[in-house]
């Protein structure tokens, strides 16, 4: 590998780290992905400890923070007989209003976002009315609104999405939707400041040895 080539690759690591610093355009490419991409590492919140009955708006659990705002409807846990692919027993789901919002406040800046949710009971096509709308403090990073990944075995699916920017609050909406549910919230961090830095510390050793052994031949 030439010098060059290895200046090269070492700016361009440098410059994916910029990007994932917010050091780029206030607004991300937002697109959908399936349940396989998120690893081992990622969050995993599906409410088992929670009980029947609670109020689910300021619940804070598993590192994650829920509110629900618009209209007069409460959000609370719900447990149902039957288990799909992505909505356990115990769920969340709103009572006297569906078409209000849900915030979920993410423990740090990430780049994944997922969640399983019901919509209108069992035999019920899933409609292209899920909306999830990121933010990165008060400001809004990227939006999508798409039908999800269909679950064989309920009306509803997984809705997971990656961001090109860090983010930290997602916002779900269900419009049009008579009744919905949602669980198994899943998250991906974006690497830290200091795993950037070693990373990048890491290009810059292997830009050196490949330079020296340039030097030898």
């Amino acid at each position: 590998m030439s010098p060059k080539l290895s200046q090269r690759i070492a700016v361009s690591w440098l410059l994916a780290a910029l990007l994932a610093l917010g050091a780029a355009p206030s607004f991300a490419a937002v697109s959908p992905v399936g349940i396989g991409a998120f690893g081992v590492g990622s969050l995993l919140v599906d409410f088992t400890p929670q009980s029947g009955g609670q109020e689910v708006n300021g619940l804070s659990t598993g590192g994650l923070s829920f509110s629900y705002s618009l209209g007069s409807g409460q959000l609370i846990m719900a447990g149902f007989a039957g288990t799909s692919n992505n909505v356990d027993p115990l769920y969340i789901m709103p009572v006297g209003n569906t078409t209000g919002v849900l915030s979920v406040t993410l423990p740090e800046l990430s780049s994944l976002f997922g969640f399983g949710y019901l919509v209108g009971g069992s035999g019920r096509p899933v409609p292209a009315a899920v909306t999830v709308t990121l933010f990165n403090g008060a400001s809004s990073v990227g939006v999508l609104s798409f039908d999800a990944f269909p679950d064989p075995l309920n009306a509803g699916g997984f809705a997971g999405l990656q961001s090109t920017l860090p983010f930290n609050r997602a916002e779900l909406s269900f419009g049009g939707v008579p009744g919905w549910a949602a669980d198994n919230f899943r998250v991906t961090a974006v690497p830290e400041p200091a795993q950037w830095a070693l990373l990048l510390a890491g290009v810059a050793v292997l830009g050196g040895l490949t330079r020296r052994r340039s030097a030898r031949m």
